[in-house]
């Protein structure tokens, strides 16, 4: 493809997300974006470039939301997949990103799912089946999980500057993924219901 020609160029990504930004972000074209996005995941994956492959999996995300309401049920099963298959750094960082992800649907469905009772029919691939005490429990499990092995974060922040929002959260202050995780799952823990309503820095989401 004309991807995989162009990748000599140290740009090659950046310019391809700029692309597949204008045509979520300008032209809300997401069907043409998931067609760019794929492209990018799979090359992504051939060269073993585990933070593109994450930010290829985030992109995917919104287009795929954006397709249609009920393309957004798709979502949860694909991460858990992808959660389940990755491992060392990639794993951690991807866990720590589907926490957020879980912990956000909850706020957004709060006063619906805190009327339901404890599931006993809970089936971990549909959220629409879980009790507020699921998404609590499967949330606390995530961000525990991502820091459980410190060995394998410390990488320098740099490596993952794809998906690092620019800011406060800038390297000086979190030189390795181990601070940016552990930051992450102590922001989550520290912070009321009422704060988590918006995006965990630092990632791009």
């Amino acid at each position: 493809s004309a991807f995989t020609q162009n990748m000599d160029s140290p740009d090659a990504y950046t310019k391809k997300w700029e692309e597949i930004d204008k045509l979520l972000q300008e032209d809300n074209l997401p069907k043409s974006a998931l067609e760019k996005i794929n492209e990018v995941w799979a090359y992504a994956i051939k060269q073993q470039d585990e933070p593109q492959q994450v930010k290829a999996l985030i992109y995917w995300s919104d287009a795929t939301s954006k397709v249609s309401e009920s393309t957004k049920d798709t979502l949860l099963p694909v991460w858990l997949e992808k959660v389940e298959s990755a491992s060392g750094a990639q794993k951690a960082v991807l866990q720590s990103i589907l926490a957020e992800m879980i912990w956000n649907y909850l706020e957004n469905k709060c006063s619906s799912v805190h009327d339901r009772t404890n599931t006993s029919g809970f089936e971990k691939q549909n959220m629409a089946t879980w009790s507020e005490k699921d998404f609590e429990s499967e949330v606390t499990k995530l961000y525990l999980t991502s820091v459980e092995d410190l060995s394998v974060l410390n990488i320098p922040i740099g490596k993952y500057s794809s998906i690092i929002l620019p800011g406060n959260n800038s390297s000086p202050l979190w030189p390795s993924l181990s601070d940016v995780l552990i930051s992450r799952a102590i922001d989550h823990f520290t912070n009321t219901r009422a704060q988590l309503n918006k995006p965990v820095k630092p990632f791009r989401l």
